[in-house]
């Protein structure tokens, strides 16, 4: 999750670089740095909600519904899990 909000701010910082400051005007790498990050917050969106779908078969519980209502239902003890 904090790689995730780090990258946004990154995604954030490198759009700013390339489109607002004069003094890197027409250079290549902030674009090319832009793009790398836009492409690794991806995976960690991917792999983000693989998680959640694995957590949510592991554990029997809709986790995503949980994330979106704020409310979870008593889940059993883990030795009772198996």
């Amino acid at each position: 999750m904090i790689l995730m909000m780090s990258a946004i701010a990154l995604l954030g910082l490198t759009g700013y670089l390339m489109q607002e400051v004069d003094a890197l005007w027409g250079v290549d790498w902030p674009g090319d740095l832009h793009r790398w990050i836009a492409n690794g917050l991806a995976a960690l969106v991917s792999l983000h909600l693989v998680a959640a779908v694995l957590e949510s078969v592991r554990l029997r519980d809709n986790l995503p519904l949980s994330m979106i209502t704020g409310r979870r239902r008593v889940l059993p003890k883990e030795d009772e899990l198996g």
